[in-house]
């Protein structure tokens, strides 16, 4: 598959199509690179697609984002909802490469949230790192 973007700002001008197009003025044609844009950018100087970094935090790091009356709050909301014991335990299983980005992360974000074990200016904190 193939994209037509825009030289200095990668922006996607035409595609993805199966055959090479031709290129315009200002304009590149590039592979579709899984994941563009949301996991990537476009480089102007390189003129191709390079990784967005993305803070990913070991599980002691991620806990330290919450105050420590959410960390108590959800540990102890562990001990009697499963679906806050799954969170925990697949945030702990991720360590090292918990993204806080990720659409599973704030999904379990939210679902603590909604609990009342998260406040809503803790999440969007940290769905803004």
């Amino acid at each position: 598959m193939w994209i037509v973007v825009h030289q200095d700002t990668g922006e996607i001008v035409s595609g993805p199509v199966a055959d090479e197009p031709t290129a315009g003025d200002n304009e590149e044609v590039v592979r579709a690179a899984l994941g563009y844009p949301d996991r990537l950018t476009w480089s102007p100087d390189l003129r191709g697609f390079v990784d967005i970094e993305r803070p990913r935090y070991t599980f002691n790091a991620w806990v330290d984002l919450f105050p420590l009356e959410e960390q108590v709050a959800i540990v102890t909301a562990t001990m009697a909802d499963p679906m806050a014991k799954l969170i925990y335990d697949r945030a702990q299983s991720a360590s090292g490469s918990i993204d806080p980005a990720d659409p599973r992360t704030l999904e379990g974000l939210g679902y603590l949230v909604g609990k009342g074990w998260v406040s809503q200016a803790t999440y969007d904190r940290i769905a803004a790192l």
